[in-house]
């Protein structure tokens, strides 16, 4: 008969709604969770921008690209623990540097005097 394979048993529907439940629920359970969950699909959500600048001696301030200074600026590192004092250095007119972790309800910041 050529219908009979389009036709499917009660079983391969039942066999095929398992399949895709298998792969939905954990999606659905790990996008309704609160954010961010640890190995979940926001695992870094919750860390927010960081950002570096530093000042000259007239007062002007001047961005840093973090990617010329780190190998990799990884969001759960806490940059503004180490990083203020890794780049006074670099800056030889810097009179201070100035490291801001924003998070959702918090700011960090951390400055420090070359």
């Amino acid at each position: 008969m050529l219908t009979s394979g389009l036709v499917s048993s009660w079983r391969d529907r039942l066999v095929a709604g398992i399949v895709v439940a298998l792969f939905l629920v954990p999606a659905v359970i790990l996008l309704a969770g609160p954010k961010p969950s640890r190995f979940g699909f926001q695992m870094y959500s919750g860390y927010g921008m960081v950002s570096a600048s530093w000042e000259d001696r007239s007062g002007g301030r001047h961005e840093v690209e973090l990617t010329d200074h780190v190998a990799n600026d990884r969001a759960e590192v806490d940059w503004t623990e180490t990083l203020p004092e890794q780049l006074c250095p670099r800056f030889p007119d810097a009179v201070e540097v100035q490291v801001r972790r924003t998070q959702p309800g918090t700011d960090q910041v951390r400055t420090v005097s070359c």
